[in-house]
């Protein structure tokens, strides 16, 4: 098994926050997980990471870095220029810094709070945000309630603002790792084309594109209920390590596995196990943003197997043309093997 490391590879995570969660954050009220994840969206602010997805929540519209900036000429002590960046975590600073972040995150609740009253509907549903991530692309985002969502390359996850119903429910086309927040009284539902997986709190990945005949889910951690969408008798109980797969044949079947190869993408990891050339294409495509075409239909059925992680599409489509005895070409955003 192959295993192959690029420095030239920037993995790229967009990063939602409820605004909830920054002024927990601020005041020392947020869990374990909570700080983990506001740190990491400082640190996605701080080296400017481009938010391209085609909801970007409560920050719509909002220029963030101006708002920082014009907090900061007041508050900041005063530093020298090649001051160095130990100095940063000085008691100071962080002071400055957690005002900042209570001043931010209680406009950004103002903000958050007012839009879903213009955006109600009568009938007093809630409110729902589609985030889509595109090809390439990866994001991560924390729901009102906690959980969180990793989601993957060509995919959309539907959610609402806040949970207002004795039901937590979103919806989910494509490929999305969810670590759910514990809620005995509130079960988290994620709905696909042909699905409904039911939860009270767990680790587990869906895999539900459009495009594929199969969906699969695959427990990491805790029990998950899998069923058919139109009809939740035909339902399997999964725990860890256990997979669920629903066909054309509509109806789900189980099988044992190892979870983390079935996860490993969230890690900026592409496994390739056991796979005909014809199946990787589609993983290809969605990982690197690329079109991919065989010329040579004789090697569309030859299987390969390797294990990457932030590899380049040169350095994967040289092992593979190798081991299919092939050749490739990358032109732009297209790899043809031939």
């Amino acid at each position: 098994m192959l295993l192959h490391y690029s420095k030239h590879i920037k993995k790229v995570i967009m990063i939602h926050i409820h605004p909830e969660i920054l002024k927990r954050y601020a005041t020392g009220d947020c869990s374990p997980e909570e700080r983990e994840l506001v740190e990491q969206w400082l640190d996605q602010e701080e080296a400017g990471v481009e938010e391209k997805a085609v909801d970007q929540g409560v920050f719509t519209g909002i220029d963030r870095e101006g708002l920082k900036k014009n907090i900061w000429q007041d508050i900041k002590p005063a530093q020298s220029p090649k001051r160095s960046k130990s100095h940063i975590s000085s008691p100071a600073y962080k002071m400055a810094a957690c005002f900042i972040l209570v001043f931010f995150a209680g406009y950004l609740s103002y903000r958050y709070h007012k839009q879903p009253q213009q955006e109600q509907p009568v009938t007093g549903r809630m409110t729902y945000r589609e985030l889509a991530v595109p090809k390439g692309r990866k994001a991560k985002i924390m729901l009102s309630d906690g959980t969180v969502i990793q989601v993957n390359s060509d995919s959309r996850i539907s959610y609402p603002l806040v949970f207002t119903s004795r039901q937590r429910v979103v919806y989910l086309s494509g490929e999305a790792y969810f670590t759910v927040a514990k809620d005995p009284s509130k079960p988290f539902i994620i709905h696909t084309a042909n699905t409904e997986t039911r939860v009270l709190g767990t680790v587990f990945n869906i895999k539900a594109y459009p495009e594929e005949q199969a969906t699969t889910l695959t427990v990491e951690e805790g029990r998950v209920r899998f069923s058919l969408k139109s009809d939740t008798e035909k339902q399997l109980i999964l725990t860890a390590d256990q997979q669920g797969i629903l066909g054309k044949e509509n109806v789900p079947v189980m099988r044992k596995t190892d979870a983390a190869r079935y996860t490993a993408w969230k890690d900026s990891e592409l496994v390739l196990e056991n796979l005909s050339l014809k199946d990787i294409i589609p993983l290809l495509n969605r990982w690197y943003g690329v079109k991919v075409t065989v010329r040579n239909r004789e090697i569309g059925n030859e299987r390969f197997t390797g294990t990457y992680r932030e590899a380049s599409l040169s350095s994967v489509a040289n092992d593979i043309s190798q081991a299919l005895h092939c050749h490739y070409q990358i032109n732009n955003n297209s790899l043809i093997f031939y």
